[in-house]
């Protein structure tokens, strides 16, 4: 799945890589914790024979998951999850299945009787937290991870992780409690003073803000991003003369800084969302200035440094719309803050309401382009992909949109032209290269030129960067038709880094998925539905599907209705719905 060349950073979350599932007969039993990594749990040390058969049966059920049959295993390790030697295991084994199932509250009963049973093991609460979370029961999570502290109260990830989740929930205060316990463990370290300053700043504390970064600062004093939180909580304050000292060294650390450049060109001083409001609404300030006011933190929000900044945010620039409704500026900046807290469909309408009141920088245009190509929006795609270049002919990814438009419309020979001119254009460009080759050979399989079709596949996998996903698309191809790959083939393409975690996880899932490996390509779907950008209709219709094949409707219709609400044609997905039994 392409991105967006203008936004290929900054869009995508990290991701810990899932170890392989590991299992060992014997006196002990290896189990994958989700998400964090695997723990050692010891089944039975000087076994009776009553023990023996315990652990026995445990194999058992662990062969019938292997084997591809979870519900079968499911029903063997419930005839057996009160057994007290065996109790916590068994019971995390019958949670990661029931997950994997999405039965998520059977889940959660489950991976509790692990706890209670082994208080001391820290995998099955991270196990718990992580199930907590996908049902943002943020409180309960950060409950779970104040637990942990007290476990490992060395593991600063714990503390942060405790705060956050508090955040989450609207308990500020708590999220401030726990981070004063980690300040006091580990010192003013500027990630947790930069979280804790940004909270109190909310909280309109802003004294103590600015006392809390200047601890800090003694012991960084050059760690450059302290200091725009701290200028900040200057004006705040109206402490200008340390707000000026601050910006002299924020510019000797980082003089490209948007704060150095904003005010070394005497535009009005930085403020808050709230101060800033005010101004606007008493018009003491004209739209260009409230725009640069507001666009560093637009820079932290894109940057995925403060995902606090959209509070900051959206008020100002929805009433900057209301004052400027003939404007097309404060449009697009609405549709920049939707656009990089990851809301495509806000995002691409507001976007199209700038376009159409008047002339606009290119990089808007390519955000509208990219949402409606990742949104599926094949009849708009088209009109603004041709828009786009009716005003910037030059400009290359809008001729890939309209190619892929065009495909999905069944305008095969449009869409073969647009795709040749876009490889055309893009000889010294190894990503765009990488998706010409795939839609051409897309396009030429629809047109049934079988070898025209090969030949971009080969193409695109001679291409050394593979940062497009081609080398994935391939391998679905290929399961698809009956073509051979090897498993190394695989193995490489999905542990590739430098594609989003969520499209390589959604593409394993669909190889899977054709391989009718059903189990696994539900943890594999599961695995991409964690990432918000896995959420557009492509890949919610294909996990419907997956959860069809699990035997989970209600997931499915789930599935289906979010589609249906993304999409442009939201009676196709309702038809989807109706369908299923």
């Amino acid at each position: 799945m392409p991105s967006s060349p203008m936004n290929t950073t900054g869009m995508y979350f990290s991701f810990i890589q899932l170890p392989p599932l590991v299992r060992q007969f014997g006196i002990h039993l290896f189990l994958v914790i989700g998400f964090y990594g695997f723990c050692q749990i010891p089944l039975l040390s000087q076994k009776t024979t009553s023990q023996i058969e315990l652990e026995s049966k445990l194999i058992d059920a662990i062969k019938e998951e292997e084997i591809g049959n979870p519900e079968k295993a499911i029903v063997l390790l419930e005839k057996m999850r009160y057994e007290p030697e065996i109790k916590a295991t068994v019971n995390y084994y019958l949670a990661r299945l029931y997950e994997q199932s999405s039965r998520h509250e059977e889940a959660l009963l489950a991976i509790q009787e692990s706890v209670l049973a082994d208080q001391g093991n820290k995998w099955f609460k991270v196990f718990k937290a992580n199930l907590l979370e996908k049902t943002a029961r943020y409180e309960q999570v950060a409950g779970v991870y104040e637990e942990l502290i007290i476990i490992e109260p060395q593991n600063y990830t714990f503390y942060d992780l405790a705060a956050i989740n508090y955040l989450k929930s609207g308990k500020s205060e708590k999220a401030l409690t726990i981070l004063d316990k980690a300040q006091l463990k580990f010192g003013p370290m500027p990630p947790l003073v930069l979280k804790k300053a940004e909270i109190l700043k909310i909280q309109k504390k802003f004294k103590k803000a600015t006392e809390c970064l200047e601890l800090s600062l003694k012991d960084y004093p050059n760690h450059k991003e302290l200091y725009p939180s701290l200028i900040e909580s200057y004006i705040a304050e109206n402490r200008i003369q340390e707000k000026d000292s601050a910006l002299v060294k924020l510019k000797s650390l980082d003089p490209n800084n948007p704060l150095v450049k904003l005010n070394s060109n005497n535009s009005p001083a930085n403020m808050s969302g709230a101060e800033l409001l005010k101004n606007i609404n008493e018009q003491k300030i004209s739209l260009d200035d409230a725009i640069k006011i507001l666009i560093p933190h637009l820079q932290k929000l894109a940057d995925g440094t403060d995902s606090l900044q959209e509070q900051t945010l959206l008020l100002p620039a929805l009433r900057l719309t209301e004052l400027y409704p003939k404007e097309s500026k404060p449009a697009a900046l609405v549709g920049d803050i939707y656009f990089h807290n990851n809301n495509l469909l806000k995002a691409t309408e507001w976007y199209k309401k700038s376009v159409n009141q008047g002339s606009v920088p290119y990089p808007v245009w390519d955000n509208l382009i990219f949402g409606l190509l990742q949104l599926g929006h094949w009849n708009n795609l088209e009109k603004y992909a041709n828009l786009a270049l009716d005003q910037f002919p030059n400009n290359s990814y809008p001729y890939y949109a309209l190619s892929m438009a065009q495909y999905h419309g069944n305008k095969l020979d449009e869409s073969l032209g647009n795709a040749e001119h876009f490889l055309l254009i893009n000889r010294k460009n190894e990503i765009n290269k990488s998706l010409a080759h795939v839609i051409l050979a897309k396009i030429n399989l629809a047109l049934k030129d079988e070898a025209k079709s090969n030949f971009h596949w080969e193409a695109m996998r001679q291409i050394n960067n593979q940062a497009s996903g081609g080398e994935l698309e391939y391998l679905v191809y290929c399961q698809k038709y009956g073509k051979k790959y090897s498993s190394d083939e695989l193995d490489k393409a999905v542990s590739n880094e430098t594609v989003p975690q969520y499209f390589r996880s959604y593409k394993l899932a669909e190889i899977q998925y054709l391989k009718k490996d059903y189990p696994a390509a539900l943890t594999s779907i599961n695995n991409a539905l964690v990432f918000p950008q896995a959420h557009i209709p492509e890949i919610l219709e294909f996990a419907s599907r997956v959860f069809i094949a699990a035997n989970n409707q209600t997931a499915a219709k789930k599935m289906l209705s979010e589609a249906a609400e993304l999409s442009e044609d939201k009676a196709k997905y309702n038809e989807l719905i109706q369908k299923i039994n």
